[in-house]
């Protein structure tokens, strides 16, 4: 190393070297070295080097003439000097005496330590190589990384030095090494974060703080892990969420679709007066592709701001819709529908089995151990598909009561302010029914002209949901619930039936459907040709893409041979048969809706809410058929070519998958209110709810989602509870403990309907459960025809109008065992929700008295309930016998004998013939009731009395 003294630098270009030009590059390095006190060392050639990137114009002087001002302003302070690869470095004094008084120690100590302390001098060595590397490597600490990108790169934080002595230190004796780099990596940044905690932000100590904040929304938890110096403490987690919001700029890009979904978010705060609880309208935006939005990075805030203000970010201020004067929502007509008329048979033939779910179906009939859950296999069939990701970005919420039309208006505003800095012409918002008709009815009577473009859409989830419950309607009293308590607990059958358990619904609605197809393809003669067909098409699902040989003739004519046989057990002199064919039909219509919805088929999708309508009349879901009706109607005005986006993207995919979409109110169902009442992860359970609370949590959730999906992709864990991340690619349907039990259930449904076939020829309509057998009151197996009519009576009509009576609602087999009259009419009832709401709606015991003067149950509810009398606990009544204080004396007595008494008295002899056991009986009876009995009768459950 060779170094400069002050007289060596020349000063023949002093005088040479002038202006503007010169003092810049000279303060600009004075500037460098003062504010860099902690620094010891410099690159001179570094230091220019920066300089010139922002001063490209600017001429600079020679080495010589630099060095010069530098001695002349910092002679007592620095000396300069080059190393072996003739770079200058700039030293400061009190750090080069410690260089020099090193060098001597060095020459002198080899020849007076001990070889330990050699080995410690080396490892000081290394300790100072790698501090050395640590404090020259440039670390941003003015900017967070892009939200997306926080786990990419981490190695480049990390000096080569480091990370080879850490290498080392650790997979020394490991023979998986490069399982260990992602460890190595975590303890590379937990290092550097202690060394440098002021002058490096670790990505990774930063995402995994925000990772445990986003899931489980815990102070002390990071705290504790941040004192461990394993990742970021709270404060610097605030600090990054401020800057979040403050910064606040996802451009999306021009070549994207969106759409919204608004829905009510109510939670019950605990407050001290009962008043301000929360009640919201919670929004989404929706966007395709997945891509659109381009992350950036995040200016770094100085310090932590007042909490109040995010609130003018994060809550929409309420705005007041006033209605045009000479508009009216009533005056709004029902328009004629096609493919309503389900009337007779039509139904069979408008609704049939798509080819995909046909071959599930034959799949469970000819070899159920291969067979998966119908999900799965429609997973399967269309994994080749092409599709695109969608991202979900949750908007500020309304702070006012969602079924207010201003709080409507107001959501309607807002979505139109997205769609405007996103370029979207049209405006497509979800909402469920209720809100979905205040929407209607803010857009045809308001006059506004920011609405004129907003197209208002009908939630397919809760609209399913409403379906099932009609389904259950019409079903009521059939058997349905009892072949429903073979697989699920009798408590939860009835949410079943309602359509309010989802999920279990569904899979309920599913595995009948698959039981009662076993059932008719049983009966069914295939040919060998037709069987090898079917075979060989079920040995490629998973293999090859077999969409296209569903268009196969041999294909098509098995698929007539199904629907021939419909229609043969839904003949009119059969009315049990008929019953369960349109149970099958209904079930049917229920698949192909989430066909549609998963496949995105817009058509389809609208063709099965027009089917649909007879049923939710028939049912007597009015609001549904109503509102399902004005929905398809306005939809199919809609022109296919302004509104291609929306029909080719209306259903939302959130995974990796073509069989993935959902609909839009479920999307905000499982996007958002899942969320916000989740324990860790949402507002309800210690986070609070105070404006700015909500504000926060509400305007960081799109970062803090993307760096919480980069944290589990990039440590290859899928936390529990996450809606877009599976923990397998495999559907649950698939899954091999899934499969076994479904299996099993099915085997439970087949057998039992196998023994009561509801194809057998009868010609009466009667319960497959009790037998009872129904009058010529009960319609329900002609839900569709009847409910055909009431579609038809809405034509032409204005929604004030239209009064659906009683006659369209079909009278099911429940009637027959539990139905009181109002107005000379049988109504079904459950006498259980017809207490509970007198309990509600009474308003003192003198009002009670009035309803009991009232038929309230069809029967004795203290000795009877739906099935018959009821079976009670036989030791209830032995607690009614007085006991005797003197033993009796009996004469000519004839004793009955409970047999289970017999059985807990007298223990059997062992290797004892029935002679004797009976024997034993006879024994003990004369023991105890005396030698003189003349008879005694021994009664047994379910047997014939024994006599003695």
């Amino acid at each position: 190393m060779t170094f400069y003294r002050k007289n060596e630098c020349s000063a023949s270009e002093s005088e040479s070297k002038k202006g503007s030009d010169v003092s810049k590059i000279v303060n600009y390095i004075f500037n460098f070295i003062n504010s860099h006190p902690d620094l010891d060392q410099f690159s001179l050639q570094s230091i220019i080097n920066e300089f010139q990137a922002d001063n490209k114009d600017v001429t600079i002087p020679t080495l010589k003439w630099i060095k010069q001002q530098l001695f002349l302003k910092l002679e007592d302070d620095i000396f300069i000097a080059s190393n072996n690869c003739q770079e200058t470095i700039i030293f400061r004094r009190k750090a080069g005496n410690k260089i020099l008084m090193k060098h001597f120690k060095e020459s002198t100590r080899d020849e007076v330590l001990p070889s330990e302390d050699s080995e410690v001098k080396t490892l000081k060595e290394a300790a100072e190589i790698i501090i050395r590397d640590v404090k020259n490597k440039t670390y941003d600490v003015h900017h967070y990384p892009a939200a997306d990108q926080f786990f990419n790169g981490l190695d480049e934080y990390i000096p080569q030095s480091l990370f080879k002595f850490l290498w080392t230190l650790i997979t020394h004796d490991k023979k998986q090494k490069q399982d260990w780099h992602k460890k190595i990596s975590a303890i590379a940044h937990n290092i550097i974060a202690a060394m440098l905690p002021k002058k490096m932000i670790s990505p990774l100590q930063l995402g995994l703080a925000v990772t445990l904040y986003h899931r489980y929304g815990s102070k002390d938890l990071i705290d504790i892990l941040s004192s461990l110096g394993l990742c970021a403490s709270y404060t610097k987690v605030s600090l990054f969420q401020a800057s979040a919001i403050n910064f606040q700029t996802e451009p999306i890009m021009q070549k994207c679709f969106g759409q919204f979904a608004f829905d009510n978010a109510d939670h019950n705060v605990c407050t001290f007066d009962g008043f301000n609880t929360f009640h919201c309208m919670g929004g989404i935006q929706i966007i395709v592709p997945h891509n659109a939005i381009q992350h950036q990075s995040i200016p770094k805030m100085n310090k932590l701001p007042k909490s109040e203000t995010f609130v003018a970010k994060g809550v929409v201020s309420l705005k007041y819709f006033e209605a045009h004067p000479e508009k009216r929502f009533q005056d709004l007509r029902f328009q004629t529908l096609h493919g309503y008329d389900l009337s007779g048979n039509k139904y069979i033939n408008n609704i049939q089995l798509s080819d995909s779910d046909f071959l599930w179906l034959y799949s469970k009939f000819h070899d159920i151990e291969k067979s998966t859950g119908w999900n799965h296999f429609m997973e399967e069939i269309t994994a080749e598909l092409s599709f695109q990701r969608s991202r979900v970005i949750c908007l500020p919420f309304i702070c006012a009561p969602p079924s207010n039309k201003d709080t409507v208006y107001t959501s309607l505003l807002l979505a139109c302010e997205k769609a405007a800095s996103s370029n979207l012409p049209y405006v497509y918002a979800t909402f469920d029914l209720p809100l979905y008709m205040k929407a209607l009815e803010v857009i045809a009577t308001s006059e506004d002209h920011r609405l004129k473009n907003v197209v208002p859409i009908l939630g397919g989830f809760h609209l399913l949901m409403s379906y099932m419950g009609a389904i259950g309607h019409v079903m009521d009293g059939s058997g349905i619930k009892d072949i429903l308590s073979l697989i699920y607990a009798e408590n939860s059958i009835k949410h079943i039936l309602t359509g309010h358990a989802f999920a279990r619904a569904l899979q309920a609605h599913v595995q009948i459907h698959a039981a009662l197809a076993h059932l008719i393809l049983s009966s069914i003669v295939f040919t060998q040709a037709e069987k090898e067909l079917l075979n060989a098409l079920q040995e490629k699902v998973g293999h090859t893409n077999i969409l296209p040989e569903f268009n196969n003739a041999a294909y098509q004519t098995v698929v007539k041979k199904f629907n021939d046989k419909l229609q043969e057990f839904s003949a009119d002199n059969m009315p049990t048969g008929k019953l369960w064919v349109q149970y099958f039909q209904m079930v049917t219509l229920i698949k192909k809706f989430i066909e549609a919805t998963r496949c995105t088929y817009w058509n389809e999708y609208l063709t099965c809410i027009t089917q649909m309508l007879p049923i939710f009349h028939a049912a007597g879901h009015n609001l549904y058929a109503k509102g399902a009706h004005l929905f398809v109607q306005q939809m199919l005005q809609l022109s296919e070519q302004e509104h291609s986006g929306y029909m080719s993207n209306f259903s939302v995919r959130r995974t990796d998958k073509f069989y993935c979409a959902i609909f839009g109110d479920q999307t905000i169902e499982t996007g958002l209110m899942k969320l916000f009442k989740d324990p860790g992860r949402g507002l309800t359970h210690g986070r609070g709810t105070d404006d700015s609370d909500i504000a926060k949590w509400i305007l960081s959730m799109p970062i803090f989602v993307d760096i919480f999906q980069s944290c589990q992709e990039y440590c290859k864990v899928a936390v529990f509870g996450v809606s877009e991340q599976h923990k397998s690619d495999m559907h649950d349907d698939g899954g091999p403990t899934r499969v076994k039990k479904d299996n099993t259930n099915f085997e439970k449904l087949k057998s039992w309907l196998q023994d009561n076939s509801p194809f057998s020829n009868t010609e009466q309509l009667v319960s497959l459960k009790t037998g009872i057998v129904a009058d010529a009151k009960i319609d329900c197996n002609k839900a569709f025809e009847i409910g055909t009519h009431a579609v038809e009576s809405t034509f032409g009509k204005k929604i004030g109008d239209v009064k659906i009576g009683r006659k369209y609602r079909v009278q099911p087999l429940s009637i027959m065992t539990s139905k009181i009259k109002i107005d000379s009419k049988d109504v079904p009832i459950d006498p259980t929700l017809l207490f509970q709401r007198i309990c509600l709606m009474k308003k003192d015991d003198d009002e009670l008295k009035g309803f009991f003067q009232y038929e309230l149950a069809p029967y004795p509810l203290s000795m009877f309930d739906e099935n018959g009398m009821r079976k009670n606990t036989k030791s209830d009544f032995y607690n009614l016998f007085l006991p005797l204080q003197e033993k009796p004396t009996f004469q000519n007595a004839w004793y009955v004998i409970d047999g289970g008494y017999l059985l807990h008295k007298v223990v059997w002899p062992k290797k004892s013939t029935y002679v004797e056991i009976f024997q034993t009986y006879v024994n003990y009876i004369k023991k105890h009731y005396s030698e003189t009995v003349q008879s005694t009768e021994i009664h047994v459950d379910v047997a014939e009395p024994w006599h003695i």
